[in-house]
């Protein structure tokens, strides 16, 4: 057996103390007033909790003449010692150091009771005039280790079926003695799945709430009979992916899987200069981006901690498209993010396309939007005025996907000299849900060429224009004709 090796290490370690009470000598004294030195250790704690600073041992020293002097002390490094004074209860003050054990009681303790030359003589050897008793005690020194992850991830991808993310935490014992486990949660984020656990695993679920602060959550354990415990720290992490939707609100988070948001391709040309938008950067009077904003709960989580951003590409810092925010893994440091998402081709089915952010070091915690592109294509150049013949002139609006699954509200712009309506409504506006063929009748001859405008639009700040002329022919031989049918240069009015 070693010889109080009490060495630090780890989190939280347990002393459990078998006393075997041995008493090495005794003094018995021959001279006047006769007594018996001993010494015997009470009311020691069966077990003792190491790194919890310092606590009282009681030493019981029995038969020295009263006024005698001598010093109880704890072998080993860094223990103990007192000073005592005749008979009595002598406490000594024991600073808990570390080491575990390999087994139980393989540690020992010794109480080493000393009484000066003044207070003994040996009839045997009066030169010995020093007497020292010892009492020894064998204990084990036990580690409780409580292990566990240090994030819960909320998971909100699918809004139908949402996995709730869990994490064990596991209780390890060193040596393998028998004990029981008592398990508390300081949370209002997460609860025990199966409550209350029983043996030295507790499952930890979330409940769809992120961590007000880093570590805020806290598991304890608790060892019976010692009484000691561990604990760990842990934090509820949230990712939130949003994006406006037609009314230029947030989407709901339902609304985000199951309807989505909507863009329309911007292959118009905002800034008139005969480019599409598609082929361009820092585009003055861009309006067809929609404003996507992403946030990470708790704040402040380390800095070193990453999020990934996948979108393919199609996100810019900037409404006006001057600054590209490519797809990548962003230190949390950059959160919130605010983004901009460009309509870069036509989707196929509706809800095709997705932004998504996940939390590197528990994936669990993601989010992503899913929204739809749709195209709008169509052409005008010239409808007749009323005035010349009744006949409306046919627009073919092609939408993709062919039922994007969103309206789109088409308009017909007047110009300060000429004016259009949608046939037989006689309304200058119309929402369709599909690819439709519009009959434009002109109501008012235009002042200029091109003054008219044809819109469509799907949120409140995009739009695809198209410029047309309301006309009236001068030359008869064309006037029973389509204005679209006549040459492309007649005397127009």
């Amino acid at each position: 057996m070693s010889k109080i090796k009490i060495l630090l290490v780890s989190v939280v370690a347990c002393v459990f103390a078998t006393f075997v009470g041995l008493v090495y000598a005794a003094c018995n004294s021959e001279t006047a007033g006769e007594y018996t030195l001993d010494v015997e250790i009470d009311n020691l704690p069966e077990y003792v909790c190491a790194d919890e600073g310092t606590a009282t041992w009681s030493v019981n020293v029995i038969g020295p003449p009263l006024g005698s002097t001598g010093t109880v002390a704890i072998t080993g490094d860094a223990w103990g010692e007192a000073v005592f004074n005749g008979s009595g209860i002598v406490n000594v003050e024991v600073t808990y150091t570390s080491e575990v054990s390999d087994e139980p009681e393989d540690m020992q303790a010794q109480i080493k009771v000393s009484v000066p030359d003044d207070a003994y003589v040996n009839p045997d050897d009066p030169a010995d005039d020093k007497c020292e008793v010892m009492d020894e005690h064998l204990f084990t020194i036990v580690k409780v280790d409580l292990g566990m992850g240090p994030y819960l991830g909320i998971y909100k991808i699918d809004s139908t079926t949402i996995p709730v993310d869990s994490e064990t935490a596991t209780a390890t014992v060193t040596p393998d003695i028998s004990a029981s486990y008592s398990w508390s949660l300081n949370s209002l984020n997460t609860v025990f799945d199966p409550a209350p656990p029983t043996g030295n695993t507790a499952t930890i679920k979330e409940t769809g709430t992120p961590s007000a602060n880093y570590q805020d959550q806290k598991v304890t354990v608790q060892i019976t009979p010692s009484g000691c415990m561990a604990e760990a720290d842990f934090t509820v992490v949230r990712v939130d992916v949003e994006m406006k939707d037609p009314q230029g609100n947030w989407l709901s988070e339902a609304d985000e899987e199951t309807g989505g948001g909507y863009v329309l391709l911007n292959d118009d040309d905002d800034n008139t200069n005969g480019s599409s938008d598609l082929t361009e950067s820092s585009i003055t009077g861009e309006d067809d981006l929609i404003e996507v904003k992403i946030t990470l709960f708790p704040a402040d989580l380390p800095s070193a901690e990453t999020v990934t951003i996948t979108s393919g590409n199609v996100l810019y810092r900037n409404s006006d498209k001057s600054t590209p925010f490519p797809d990548g893994t962003y230190p949390v440091s950059s959160f919130p993010l605010t983004l901009w998402v460009e309509g870069k081709s036509a989707s196929s089915d509706p809800r095709d396309k997705e932004i998504r952010a996940v939390f590197n070091p528990r994936p669990n915690a993601c989010d992503q939007v899913k929204y739809t592109v749709v195209g709008v294509d169509f052409s005008i150049d010239r409808v007749c005025a009323q005035a010349v013949h009744s006949a409306s002139h046919d627009v073919t609006v092609t939408l993709t996907p062919t039922t994007p699954g969103v309206p789109v509200h088409m308009s017909l712009v007047p110009s300060p000299g000429g004016a259009a309506t949608f046939s037989p409504s006689g309304s200058s506006t119309i929402d369709i849900t599909t690819t439709t063929t519009l009959s434009v009748l002109g109501t008012t001859v235009s002042s200029a060429v091109d003054d008219m405008i044809m819109r469509a639009r799907i949120n409140p700040s995009d739009d695809k224009d198209d410029q047309f002329t309301v006309v009236e022919l001068v030359d008869s031989t064309f006037l029973n004709t389509e204005c679209d049918d006549a040459p492309s240069d007649p005397p127009w009015i």
